[in-house]
Protein backbone atom coordinates (compact mmCIF):
# COMPACT_ATOMS: atom_id res chain seq x y z
CA UNK A 1 0.00 0.00 0.00
CA UNK A 2 3.02 2.28 0.42
CA UNK A 3 4.30 1.44 -3.12
CA UNK A 4 7.29 -0.27 -1.55
CA UNK A 5 10.02 -0.98 -4.13
CA UNK A 6 10.65 -4.72 -3.97
CA UNK A 7 13.06 -4.73 -6.92
CA UNK A 8 15.31 -1.65 -6.81
CA UNK A 9 17.03 -2.53 -10.11
CA UNK A 10 13.70 -2.81 -11.93
CA UNK A 11 12.50 0.42 -10.36
CA UNK A 12 15.70 2.24 -11.44
CA UNK A 13 15.27 0.92 -14.99
CA UNK A 14 11.63 2.01 -15.18
CA UNK A 15 12.59 5.44 -13.86
CA UNK A 16 15.32 5.70 -16.49
CA UNK A 17 13.06 4.67 -19.36
CA UNK A 18 10.43 7.17 -18.23
CA UNK A 19 13.03 9.96 -18.21
CA UNK A 20 14.25 8.82 -21.63
CA UNK A 21 10.70 9.09 -23.00
CA UNK A 22 10.53 12.67 -21.75
CA UNK A 23 13.95 13.44 -23.25
CA UNK A 24 12.95 12.08 -26.66
CA UNK A 25 9.65 13.96 -26.56
CA UNK A 26 11.56 17.20 -25.99
CA UNK A 27 14.64 16.68 -28.18
CA UNK A 28 13.38 14.24 -30.83
CA UNK A 29 15.87 11.44 -30.22
CA UNK A 30 17.61 9.30 -27.59
CA UNK A 31 21.03 10.91 -27.99
CA UNK A 32 21.48 11.83 -24.35
CA UNK A 33 24.79 13.62 -23.59
CA UNK A 34 26.94 11.65 -21.15
CA UNK A 35 26.75 14.41 -18.51
CA UNK A 36 23.01 15.07 -18.90
CA UNK A 37 21.00 15.32 -15.67
CA UNK A 38 17.21 15.74 -15.63
CA UNK A 39 15.29 18.34 -13.65
CA UNK A 40 14.47 15.61 -11.15
CA UNK A 41 18.22 15.12 -10.70
CA UNK A 42 18.26 11.81 -12.55
CA UNK A 43 21.63 11.14 -14.22
CA UNK A 44 20.10 10.10 -17.53
CA UNK A 45 23.40 10.36 -19.43
CA UNK A 46 25.01 7.75 -17.20
CA UNK A 47 21.87 5.59 -17.33
CA UNK A 48 21.88 5.44 -21.15
CA UNK A 49 25.61 4.66 -21.10
CA UNK A 50 24.92 1.74 -18.74
CA UNK A 51 22.23 0.36 -21.06
CA UNK A 52 24.82 0.09 -23.84
CA UNK A 53 27.37 -1.47 -21.53
CA UNK A 54 24.86 -3.98 -20.15
CA UNK A 55 23.11 -4.73 -23.44
CA UNK A 56 23.85 -8.48 -23.31
CA UNK A 57 22.34 -8.72 -19.81
CA UNK A 58 19.10 -6.89 -20.58
CA UNK A 59 15.91 -8.83 -21.10
CA UNK A 60 14.41 -9.11 -24.57
CA UNK A 61 11.50 -6.99 -23.37
CA UNK A 62 13.78 -4.13 -22.29
CA UNK A 63 15.79 -4.32 -25.50
CA UNK A 64 12.59 -4.23 -27.50
CA UNK A 65 11.35 -1.21 -25.55
CA UNK A 66 14.58 0.67 -26.24
CA UNK A 67 14.65 -0.41 -29.90
CA UNK A 68 11.11 0.89 -30.39
CA UNK A 69 12.27 4.27 -29.08
CA UNK A 70 15.12 4.40 -31.61
CA UNK A 71 17.80 3.82 -28.99
CA UNK A 72 21.36 3.79 -30.36
CA UNK A 73 23.33 0.87 -28.95
CA UNK A 74 26.72 1.47 -30.54
CA UNK A 75 28.91 4.15 -28.96
CA UNK A 76 30.39 4.87 -32.39
CA UNK A 77 26.89 5.27 -33.81
CA UNK A 78 25.98 7.44 -30.86
CA UNK A 79 28.92 9.75 -31.50
CA UNK A 80 28.09 9.90 -35.22
CA UNK A 81 24.49 10.85 -34.51
CA UNK A 82 25.67 13.37 -31.95
CA UNK A 83 27.72 15.02 -34.71
CA UNK A 84 24.80 14.80 -37.13
CA UNK A 85 22.50 16.45 -34.63
CA UNK A 86 25.04 19.25 -34.10
CA UNK A 87 25.28 19.73 -37.87
CA UNK A 88 21.51 20.07 -38.17
CA UNK A 89 21.62 22.80 -35.54
CA UNK A 90 24.49 24.51 -37.37
CA UNK A 91 22.57 24.50 -40.65
CA UNK A 92 19.48 25.97 -39.03
CA UNK A 93 21.59 28.85 -37.74
CA UNK A 94 23.91 29.46 -40.73
CA UNK A 95 21.92 27.96 -43.68
CA UNK A 96 24.88 25.82 -44.80
CA UNK A 97 26.67 22.57 -43.97
CA UNK A 98 30.09 24.03 -44.83
CA UNK A 99 31.73 24.17 -41.42
CA UNK A 100 35.19 25.61 -40.83
CA UNK A 101 37.78 23.07 -39.71
CA UNK A 102 38.32 24.67 -36.29
CA UNK A 103 34.65 25.29 -35.47
CA UNK A 104 33.48 24.09 -32.04
CA UNK A 105 29.84 24.24 -30.95
CA UNK A 106 28.83 26.20 -27.83
CA UNK A 107 28.58 22.79 -26.10
CA UNK A 108 32.21 21.96 -26.91
CA UNK A 109 31.61 19.54 -29.78
CA UNK A 110 34.34 19.78 -32.47
CA UNK A 111 31.90 19.95 -35.37
CA UNK A 112 34.45 21.21 -37.91
CA UNK A 113 36.61 18.12 -37.41
CA UNK A 114 33.57 15.83 -37.50
CA UNK A 115 32.37 17.28 -40.80
CA UNK A 116 35.83 16.95 -42.29
CA UNK A 117 35.97 13.27 -41.27
CA UNK A 118 32.67 12.56 -43.03
CA UNK A 119 34.14 13.79 -46.32
CA UNK A 120 37.35 11.80 -45.87
CA UNK A 121 35.49 8.64 -44.79
CA UNK A 122 32.59 8.75 -47.23
CA UNK A 123 33.45 5.30 -48.62
CA UNK A 124 33.29 3.89 -45.08
CA UNK A 125 29.96 5.44 -44.12
CA UNK A 126 26.80 3.35 -44.13
CA UNK A 127 24.09 3.93 -46.71
CA UNK A 128 21.85 5.24 -43.94
CA UNK A 129 24.46 7.79 -42.85
CA UNK A 130 25.00 9.00 -46.41
CA UNK A 131 21.25 9.31 -46.96
CA UNK A 132 20.88 11.30 -43.73
CA UNK A 133 23.67 13.68 -44.78
CA UNK A 134 22.24 14.03 -48.29
CA UNK A 135 18.87 14.81 -46.73
CA UNK A 136 20.29 18.02 -45.21
CA UNK A 137 22.22 18.86 -48.42
CA UNK A 138 25.62 17.97 -47.01
CA UNK A 139 28.48 19.50 -49.03
CA UNK A 140 30.71 16.58 -49.99
CA UNK A 141 32.93 18.61 -52.33
CA UNK A 142 33.94 21.98 -50.89
CA UNK A 143 35.71 23.04 -54.07
CA UNK A 144 32.49 22.57 -56.05
CA UNK A 145 30.51 24.62 -53.55
CA UNK A 146 33.07 27.41 -53.71
CA UNK A 147 32.88 27.26 -57.51
CA UNK A 148 29.11 27.69 -57.38
CA UNK A 149 29.47 30.69 -55.06
CA UNK A 150 31.88 32.37 -57.49
CA UNK A 151 29.57 31.57 -60.39
CA UNK A 152 26.67 33.26 -58.60
CA UNK A 153 28.86 36.32 -58.01
CA UNK A 154 29.68 36.38 -61.73
CA UNK A 155 25.97 36.33 -62.60
CA UNK A 156 25.45 39.34 -60.30
CA UNK A 157 28.40 41.12 -61.91
CA UNK A 158 26.93 40.61 -65.38
CA UNK A 159 23.53 41.88 -64.28
CA UNK A 160 25.20 45.08 -63.06
CA UNK A 161 27.87 45.61 -65.75
CA UNK A 162 26.37 43.88 -68.78
CA UNK A 163 29.20 41.40 -69.41
CA UNK A 164 31.60 38.96 -67.72
CA UNK A 165 34.73 41.04 -68.36
CA UNK A 166 35.41 41.47 -64.64
CA UNK A 167 37.55 44.50 -63.87
CA UNK A 168 40.86 43.90 -62.15
CA UNK A 169 40.67 43.88 -58.35
CA UNK A 170 36.88 43.45 -58.24
CA UNK A 171 35.85 41.90 -54.91
CA UNK A 172 33.07 39.38 -54.29
CA UNK A 173 30.51 39.91 -51.52
CA UNK A 174 32.48 37.41 -49.41
CA UNK A 175 35.72 39.37 -49.81
CA UNK A 176 37.72 37.51 -52.46
CA UNK A 177 39.06 38.54 -55.87
CA UNK A 178 36.50 37.71 -58.60
CA UNK A 179 38.86 38.94 -61.34
CA UNK A 180 41.47 36.40 -60.26
CA UNK A 181 38.86 33.62 -60.28
CA UNK A 182 37.63 34.30 -63.83
CA UNK A 183 41.26 34.61 -65.00
CA UNK A 184 42.03 31.20 -63.50
CA UNK A 185 38.92 29.69 -65.12
CA UNK A 186 40.06 30.88 -68.56
CA UNK A 187 43.59 29.65 -67.94
CA UNK A 188 42.39 26.25 -66.73
CA UNK A 189 40.31 25.73 -69.87
CA UNK A 190 43.19 26.77 -72.09
CA UNK A 191 45.44 24.29 -70.27
CA UNK A 192 42.65 21.67 -70.30
CA UNK A 193 42.67 21.24 -66.52
CA UNK A 194 40.57 18.25 -65.42
CA UNK A 195 38.90 20.00 -62.49
CA UNK A 196 37.14 22.36 -64.92
CA UNK A 197 34.41 19.94 -65.96
CA UNK A 198 32.08 20.04 -68.96
CA UNK A 199 29.29 20.87 -66.53
CA UNK A 200 31.22 23.92 -65.33
CA UNK A 201 31.89 25.02 -68.91
CA UNK A 202 28.24 24.52 -69.87
CA UNK A 203 27.02 26.60 -66.94
CA UNK A 204 29.40 29.44 -67.80
CA UNK A 205 28.32 29.31 -71.43
CA UNK A 206 24.70 29.69 -70.31
CA UNK A 207 25.46 33.02 -68.65
CA UNK A 208 27.46 34.26 -71.65
CA UNK A 209 30.93 33.83 -70.18
CA UNK A 210 33.66 35.38 -72.34
CA UNK A 211 36.45 32.86 -72.75
CA UNK A 212 38.65 34.94 -75.07
CA UNK A 213 38.97 38.42 -73.57
CA UNK A 214 41.20 39.87 -76.30
CA UNK A 215 38.79 38.72 -79.01
CA UNK A 216 35.80 40.14 -77.13
CA UNK A 217 37.55 43.50 -76.69
CA UNK A 218 38.45 43.53 -80.40
CA UNK A 219 34.83 42.90 -81.35
CA UNK A 220 33.67 45.68 -79.04
CA UNK A 221 36.16 48.15 -80.51
CA UNK A 222 35.30 47.13 -84.09
CA UNK A 223 31.64 47.76 -83.30
CA UNK A 224 32.53 51.26 -82.09
CA UNK A 225 34.48 51.89 -85.32
CA UNK A 226 31.43 50.81 -87.32
CA UNK A 227 29.32 53.29 -85.36
CA UNK A 228 31.85 56.06 -86.03
CA UNK A 229 31.96 55.29 -89.75
CA UNK A 230 28.18 55.30 -89.97
CA UNK A 231 28.09 58.68 -88.23
CA UNK A 232 30.98 60.46 -89.99
CA UNK A 233 31.23 58.54 -93.29
CA UNK A 234 34.82 57.23 -92.96
CA UNK A 235 37.41 55.72 -90.58
CA UNK A 236 39.40 58.95 -90.13
CA UNK A 237 38.85 59.07 -86.38
CA UNK A 238 39.37 62.45 -84.74
CA UNK A 239 42.10 62.78 -82.11
CA UNK A 240 39.76 63.78 -79.31
CA UNK A 241 37.06 61.23 -80.10
CA UNK A 242 36.01 58.93 -77.25
CA UNK A 243 33.50 56.16 -77.93
CA UNK A 244 30.31 55.60 -75.97
CA UNK A 245 31.98 52.90 -73.84
CA UNK A 246 34.97 55.13 -73.01
CA UNK A 247 37.34 53.63 -75.60
CA UNK A 248 40.07 55.76 -77.16
CA UNK A 249 39.22 54.60 -80.65
CA UNK A 250 42.18 56.31 -82.36
CA UNK A 251 44.58 54.49 -80.03
CA UNK A 252 42.91 51.16 -80.88
CA UNK A 253 43.19 51.90 -84.62
CA UNK A 254 46.91 52.63 -84.26
CA UNK A 255 47.33 49.32 -82.46
CA UNK A 256 45.61 47.43 -85.31
CA UNK A 257 48.07 48.92 -87.78
CA UNK A 258 51.01 47.91 -85.64
CA UNK A 259 49.69 44.37 -85.09
CA UNK A 260 48.41 43.76 -88.59
CA UNK A 261 50.64 40.72 -89.04
CA UNK A 262 49.09 39.15 -85.94
CA UNK A 263 45.48 39.80 -86.89
CA UNK A 264 43.42 36.96 -88.30
CA UNK A 265 42.45 36.90 -91.97
CA UNK A 266 38.85 37.41 -90.89
CA UNK A 267 39.70 40.52 -88.88
CA UNK A 268 41.72 42.04 -91.73
CA UNK A 269 38.95 41.25 -94.19
CA UNK A 270 36.31 42.89 -92.02
CA UNK A 271 38.43 46.01 -91.58
CA UNK A 272 39.04 46.17 -95.34
CA UNK A 273 35.30 45.98 -95.96
CA UNK A 274 34.74 49.25 -94.08
CA UNK A 275 37.70 50.98 -95.83
CA UNK A 276 40.01 50.81 -92.84
CA UNK A 277 43.08 53.02 -93.32
CA UNK A 278 46.19 50.89 -92.92
CA UNK A 279 48.68 53.53 -94.15
CA UNK A 280 47.42 56.91 -92.88
CA UNK A 281 50.39 58.90 -94.24
CA UNK A 282 50.02 57.51 -97.73
CA UNK A 283 46.28 57.96 -97.52
CA UNK A 284 46.66 61.58 -96.47
CA UNK A 285 49.06 62.20 -99.38
CA UNK A 286 46.58 60.67 -101.83
CA UNK A 287 43.77 62.76 -100.41
CA UNK A 288 45.86 65.91 -100.68
CA UNK A 289 46.91 65.06 -104.23
CA UNK A 290 43.29 64.52 -105.31
CA UNK A 291 42.34 67.81 -103.73
CA UNK A 292 45.05 69.64 -105.67
CA UNK A 293 43.97 67.98 -108.91
CA UNK A 294 40.37 68.91 -108.25
CA UNK A 295 41.31 72.53 -107.51
CA UNK A 296 43.44 72.78 -110.67
CA UNK A 297 40.62 71.36 -112.69
CA UNK A 298 38.25 73.94 -111.26
CA UNK A 299 40.71 76.79 -112.05
CA UNK A 300 41.16 75.55 -115.62
CA UNK A 301 37.44 75.59 -116.19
Amino acid sequence: SLDFVWDSNEHAWLTGIAELYLFKEKYGDCLVPSDFVTKSNHKLGIWTFNQRADKDELSLEKKSTLDNMGFIWSVADYKWHEGYKALIGYKKEFQTTSVKQNYVTPFGFKLGQWVSRQRCRKDLLSEEEILLLDKIEFVWDLSNENWNKYCEELVSYKQTHGDTLVSQGYQTTFGTDLYMWVSNVRRHRKQNKKHLTELHISRLDEIGFIWDVSKAKWESAFKELMIYREKFGDCWVKHDYISSNGLNLLSWISKQRQLKQKLSDDQISRLDEIDFIWEPHNQKWERGFKRVINEQGADHH
